[in-house]
């Protein structure tokens, strides 16, 4: 037996050898990893560890999201999922770092703080549909899909038409597109496309704009195949509320909204689509964009002023600026009354061309006319046709010089032509879309 106990003596030897060198590496990894951490904490003005939960370190986390070192990167994620909704400011470097970052644990861990901040912007589903679809990683994608899932639960109400990023080619509801392909792709070029349709799950009252969504789906079609805008460069809101729409296109008297931090001053093309209901100030007779949230009888208090939209747009250091508006301001609406009584209000909606003199804005109506549906294409009458025209039918005999390009007064003219016909053939109303800005300027170039 004296073998067996020389054997259990000299195996417990080894086992307290390992033991020893675990702790003894324990002892120098833990100090190192822990000043390690210290180190890049105060690189980035981190000096108490009660201030990594605080909205203060909100500004120096995102300025660590583009350190060079991943694990840096992927720490300053997690602390901004501590802080929470405080971080919101955080959200756009985030979508970005999910989509750009080479290191898949920092992708995913930029997604889960975004989910943790409590951010459901229709960006970010879009970001989740394409990491769960495309991004290296497998792993990865399937938590991105899941979670994309998820999201899609939580802010889809019951009813809204849901529409995926795999919509079918060509177009939405039965109305093909033909959206020619960029020549090359915008760098810097910055979209806001929003779709307002389910106005009565919160005001009954208020009618839904039932092609709103395929109008957004077929407008984001056009600025990322046509324009050749970057996927991670449009900001999609579908259904949007009073606070999305102040927290994009910022406030009156501070223009600096998300839009203004996505653009690259003087680099930057700026796109803007807005489909849904207008309303008329009852008090003011000032023309707002109706939020999904608001109430069309207290519009002054919910709704977003036209004229501060123009003014902040106005401000940016944009290179160039294309709005276009697919509602109208009248009160009334294809699909019923938006404003009770509305026809008594004379409108005071301040000037496209004297709030925005360097862009092209495009309006659906005049100030006393009904923005008109496509039934056929389940669309607004103004984007279907904006979509033809601006993609080469506005350059066709008759209507352009057959050039291969469109510019902003051929495009003018077949609005004008086809719009006002189609809306007085279909509904027996007058229906005149606005157009302005600068005459020659080319919005499209077909294949030469």
């Amino acid at each position: 037996m004296k073998w067996l106990a020389q054997g259990t003596e000299a195996r417990m030897m080894v086992r307290n050898a390992v033991l020893c060198i675990v702790a003894c590496l324990l002892v120098i990894t833990f100090p190192a990893q822990s000043e390690a951490r210290r180190q890049w904490y105060e690189a980035y003005g981190i000096h108490d560890k009660h201030e990594l939960t605080a909205p203060t370190a909100v500004p120096k986390m995102i300025e660590a999201l583009a350190d060079r070192d991943a694990r840096v990167r992927k720490s300053a994620a997690g602390i901004l999922s501590k802080i929470g909704p405080a971080a919101e400011s955080a959200v756009p470097r985030l979508l970005q770092v999910m989509a750009d970052d080479r290191d898949a644990n920092t992708r995913k861990a930029a997604l889960v703080a975004i989910y943790k901040i409590g951010y459901r912007g229709s960006d970010y589903f879009a970001a989740l549909q394409k990491s769960g679809q495309q991004d290296a990683h497998p792993k990865l994608r399937a938590y991105a899909a899941k979670l994309a899932g998820k999201v899609e639960a939580e802010v889809v109400p019951v009813g809204q038409i849901a529409r995926s990023a795999q919509a079918s080619p060509g177009g939405t509801g039965k109305f093909t597109i033909n959206m020619p392909k960029a020549a090359e792709q915008n760098r810097y070029g910055i979209a806001v496309i929003v779709g307002n349709r389910n106005y009565s799950a919160v005001n009954k009252d208020v009618p839904n704009v039932d092609f709103a969504i395929n109008d957004a789906d077929a407008m984001y079609r056009y600025v990322t195949e046509t324009l050749g805008y970057r996927e991670g460069n449009v900001i999609l809101l579908k259904d949007a509320t009073q606070a999305d729409l102040i927290s994009t296109f910022g406030a009156r008297g501070n223009y600096k909204g998300k839009l203004y931090d996505w653009l690259r001053p003087d680099e930057s093309d700026v796109f803007v689509f807005y489909s849904g209901h207008g309303a008329p100030g009852l008090r003011d007779g000032r023309g707002y964009l109706l939020p999904v949230d608001a109430d069309p009888m207290k519009v002054e208090l919910n709704g977003y002023p036209l004229d501060t939209l123009y003014a902040n747009i106005g401000q940016l250091p944009a290179r160039n600026v294309t709005m276009v508006i697919d509602a109208c301001f009248s009160g009334g609406s294809a699909s019923g009354s938006v404003v009770s009584n509305a026809s008594s209000i004379s409108l005071k909606v301040v000037k496209a061309e004297t709030s925005v003199p360097q862009a092209t804005v495009i309006t659906a109506a005049g100030l006393s006319e009904v923005a008109s549906w496509d039934k056929e294409a389940e669309m607004g009458l103004l984007t279907r046709n904006f979509l033809e025209g601006a993609t080469g039918a506005a350059d066709a005999e008759g209507f352009g010089n057959e050039d291969g390009r469109v510019t902003v007064a051929e495009l003018k003219k077949f609005l004008s032509e086809e719009v006002t016909y189609k809306a007085r053939r279909l509904y027996g109303r007058d229906q005149t879309p606005q157009v302005t800005g600068n005459a020659k300027k080319v919005i499209f170039v077909g294949e030469q």
